[in-house]
């Protein structure tokens, strides 16, 4: 195909091309594309809305999530257009038999800084990026693998499993909660009805006074797939990086506890 002369442009559009330059490009092994291993961002996001309901109980809750995504506050955006958590209702309710938490929309990522791991360091298959923790695994470690991974490394710490314990009934009667509710969030769709989803993951965690106990868990998570990923679950790639994730059989999947 030959080249193909652009016009010359009038004075004022000479340096249009300027106003839209090409940015700089990550290499292929800042992508994790270096063909052993991938890049998994794993991030804790807070709201308002979560902040004001668990304070008066003395207690701290926040969401967890890992994506593909390389900026996972693309996520956070996720959260706040779906006003995330924001129907507390008991589950076999209707919708309108809940509340409407007001501030749903004011999700943001709790920011992890390399000050707060004293005593802990950094090891080289993991770092903090912007905020989150970045996560190199083996390519044989599908994404939706390491989310299973870490929900059951916080499963202790899950917000509901605490709020239907006799400690947790006892405070959400003690601040005037309804102890049989629950938070979930309306899912709405062009020419579908609502979907409405209970919310399964948010955690009894302070992600900044924490952060160094969870990277040591973190650590030898990825030590153990570093030595045997031949022997974890082969990739599923029929589903988006950044999309959900789908259960499996959690036996095969390496624990450690913090």
């Amino acid at each position: 195909m030959p080249n193909r002369t652009l016009p010359s442009l009038p004075a004022p559009l000479a340096g249009l091309a300027d106003a839209f330059p090409l940015k700089s490009i990550p290499s292929m092994e800042a992508q994790g594309l270096d063909g052993k291993s991938r890049l998994v961002a794993v991030y804790f996001a807070g709201a308002t809305h979560i902040f004001e309901f668990c304070k008066p109980m003395g207690i701290s809750a926040f969401k967890a999530g890992v994506t593909a995504c390389r900026d996972p506050c693309e996520r956070i955006l996720d959260l706040r257009r779906s006003r995330y958590a924001e129907l507390f209702k008991r589950p076999n309710d209707p919708s309108d038999g809940g509340i409407l938490l007001p501030n749903a929309d004011e999700w943001f990522l709790s920011p992890l800084a390399r000050d707060r791991l004293r005593p802990a360091t950094l090891p080289d298959n993991i770092d903090i990026i912007d905020g989150y923790l970045a996560l190199r695994v083996p390519t044989a470690i599908s994404v939706e693998t390491v989310d299973i991974a870490i929900h059951t490394l916080l499963r202790a710490r899950t917000l509901r499993d605490f709020l239907v314990s006799p400690d947790g009934q006892q405070r959400m009667v003690g601040v005037g909660h309804d102890p049989k509710r629950w938070f979930h969030t309306t899912y709405k769709f062009v020419g579908k009805a609502p979907r409405i989803t209970m919310c399964e993951e948010l955690y009894l965690i302070r992600p900044h006074k924490e952060l160094g106990a969870f990277v040591s868990a973190l650590a030898k998570l990825l030590q153990t797939w570093s030595a045997a990923s031949a022997l974890l679950p082969e990739r599923n790639e029929s589903r988006g990086v950044c999309g959900g994730r789908a259960r499996r059989d959690l036996s095969t999947i390496p624990r450690c506890r913090w």
